[in-house]
């Protein structure tokens, strides 16, 4: 091989690595995704106020999905008002009553998303 060769060998060999180590810095420098498990969703019970439910669930309610693409189903509960954690695998509905107490609890699991749905999601998030 010529020299010249080998000097564009390295440089396109260096390039790669050079590509990777950035992505890769930018992979763990993102924060990880919210996740609610099925264990903080079982210290919450009847009684307790909006901010024991957070303090439980980790966050304040809210939409903690990584991709908005994907929908849930979304409905309104009769109760004096509601609060939702919503992330990528999982949506709790709290109903809290007049006097800001949890009545009811509702924990949806998303089963939808395939294995090879939430890969593709990794490697897309990784490049954007």
């Amino acid at each position: 091989m010529t020299r010249r060769r080998l000097l564009w060998i390295g440089m396109g060999a260096l390039s790669i690595a050079v590509a990777f180590l950035i992505i890769e810095r930018a992979r763990l420098s993102r924060s990880p995704p919210f996740r609610i498990t099925t264990a903080d969703v079982g210290r919450l019970h009847k009684g307790m106020s909006e901010a024991e439910v957070a303090a439980a669930l980790g966050r304040p309610a809210g939409d903690y999905r990584t991709s908005k693409e994907s929908g849930y189903v979304y409905f309104r509960l009769p109760w004096a008002y509601t609060k939702e954690w919503v992330t990528d695998e999982m949506v709790v509905e709290i109903g809290f009553d007049d006097s800001q107490r949890v009545t009811n609890i509702i924990c949806v699991a998303d089963p939808t998303e395939t294995w090879w749905q939430k890969t593709k999601d990794r490697i897309a998030r990784a490049f954007t």
